[in-house]
């Protein structure tokens, strides 16, 4: 459960929330599901919803919690020309500790 409502809040409350901002509701609403699921099955789910922070054009199947089959597929313009801040993020595969650098400043 801890890694599943770190992942909901990293949806809340980060960025991620500009592009994943509809997931957030479909894990909020379906969390009882998630707690229900067998060690397998939460798993399975878990590594789904990682797949939506890896910034790929892949999508995460959500369908044991009751999901969609294609959840959190990002698309990112090209065009930076407007953008007031721009950063790397470093991030641990789970996504939980980060390092963020701002472009400007260097």
């Amino acid at each position: 459960m801890n890694l599943y409502d770190e992942f909901l809040n990293k949806i809340k409350n980060t960025i991620y929330n500009s592009k994943l901002g509809a997931q957030e509701k479909t894990l909020s609403e379906k969390r009882n599901i998630f707690i229900d699921l067998s060690v397998e099955d939460k798993c399975v789910v878990l590594s789904e919803i990682l797949h939506m922070f890896q910034c790929q054009s892949s999508s995460a199947n959500l369908k044991l919690i009751d999901g969609p089959a294609s959840a959190g597929i990002i698309k990112i313009g090209n065009n930076i020309s407007n953008i007031g801040q721009i950063s790397i993020i470093n991030q641990s595969p789970t996504g939980i500790y980060e390092q963020e650098i701002y472009l400007k400043s260097l």
